[in-house]
């Protein structure tokens, strides 16, 4: 539990403390040498909460601190990293806390992966994912709709690339973000209404890396099942451009297949996991994955077979399927997700938008175009 101690015929005694981290549920022993540390003179200046470590410990622990005469709560850096339930989550950021800035909660976890800001400012993010969810709830939009209902919301956020904090509660309190905190956000709201989604990354001609979203789509309603691409930060105009309504209008980048990035006009080009699910060949794809010496790239791959709960050959048929989200069902969802609602006419502009903008970014599929000539089409 310490960072700096002595043992000796059973006896604990501790000099110069400054760092704890307590990372199961204390024990009575435990709290008991806790007190000895934080009711005596010490120097402390960090206390990590992690691994298993459980609501009841962090709330032990911060009685403490308040009642200590000797020690002072208010230059103590406090940081909760452990994976707590929902409604323990829930109870830890509205909890009354002395100091509340002192304490980083992590509102992200995922492993040794995550994102931690102070307790006021987690609070205000979770007041605003939880207002979202319980939007699409109400709505009781299918599954593609529920992932158009976010992206719209995602879209609106002020683009700014210059930005270096994507931290998703920064983005939220600025309502603004550079590319990959638009995927970041759009990732971490679909995980909030359990739709499966990966974070890709995506490379422009200028060698430059951003971060692009996988979502896995079963909606019967619109008979789409695959794996899509989607960059709400692609599709987000500028709020000093275009009017509050019709900042909307663009979806070229919701839905996308894999081939369709890798003939963009713009030369972009999916790297890493992507990279190799979007090979056209299959058997070329399981040869790379097969001989690849990347220790990250089968890491991945195992993260992915974990959040769409399934394999190799399942991601990729998923992704090469016939189904596609076109201009006609971004139609059908504008009509069926806003019905009128926004202005008029909205599903007409959106459509006429989308074509225009098509011819900008993307080339004719030769893939496509082959296919339709073995069928006998034109």
């Amino acid at each position: 539990m310490y960072d700096n101690f002595e043992e000796e015929n059973d006896f604990v005694e501790f000099f110069d403390i400054q760092n704890l981290y307590f990372d199961h549920p204390l024990s009575i022993q435990e709290l008991e040498e806790l007190k000895t540390v934080v009711l005596g003179y010490n120097n402390l200046n960090q206390i990590y909460f992690k691994g298993t470590c459980d609501l009841i410990s962090i709330e032990r622990v911060k009685n403490l601190l308040l009642i200590s005469s000797t020690t002072d709560d208010s230059k103590i850096e406090k940081i909760v990293t452990c994976n707590l339930n929902d409604s323990d989550y829930s109870n830890l950021i509205n909890s009354n806390f002395e100091n509340p800035s002192t304490w980083s909660v992590s509102y992200y976890n995922d492993g040794n992966n995550y994102m931690v800001d102070t307790i006021p400012k987690v609070r205000e993010f979770d007041s605003y994912v939880e207002k979202i969810k319980n939007l699409v709830i109400k709505e009781e939009l299918t599954p593609l709709e529920r992932v158009f209902r976010i992206y719209d919301i995602v879209k609106l956020i002020e683009f700014d690339n210059s930005l270096t904090d994507d931290s998703l509660s920064t983005i939220v309190n600025t309502n603004k973000s550079n590319v990959d905190g638009y995927n970041k956000l759009f990732s971490y709201l679909l995980n909030k209404i359990n739709i499966p989604n990966y974070l890709g990354i995506i490379e422009n001609s200028d060698k430059e890396k951003n971060l692009i979203t996988l979502v896995l789509i079963n909606d019967e309603k619109y008979n789409i099942s695959g794996l899509f691409l989607f960059n709400p930060a692609y599709d987000s105009l500028d709020k000093n451009t275009y009017k509050e309504d019709i900042r909307m209008i663009s979806y070229n980048y919701f839905g996308l297949k894999l081939e369709d990035i890798e003939y963009s006009n713009y030369k972009d080009s999916l790297k890493d996991t992507l990279g190799i699910l979007a090979i056209n060949k299959y058997d070329y794809a399981i040869d790379r994955l097969a001989n690849t010496k990347n220790i990250h790239i089968n890491r991945e791959f195992n993260k992915m077979y974990t959040i769409f709960n399934n394999n190799f050959k399942y991601l990729y048929d998923s992704s090469h399927n016939e189904m596609v989200i076109d201009e006609n069902i971004i139609e059908k969802l504008c009509d069926n997700v806003y019905e009128g609602t926004i202005m008029e006419n909205f599903s007409s502009i959106v459509k006429k938008n989308y074509l225009d903008r098509k011819k900008e970014l993307f080339s004719d599929n030769p893939h496509k175009k082959l296919k339709e000539m073995l069928k006998g089409k034109r």
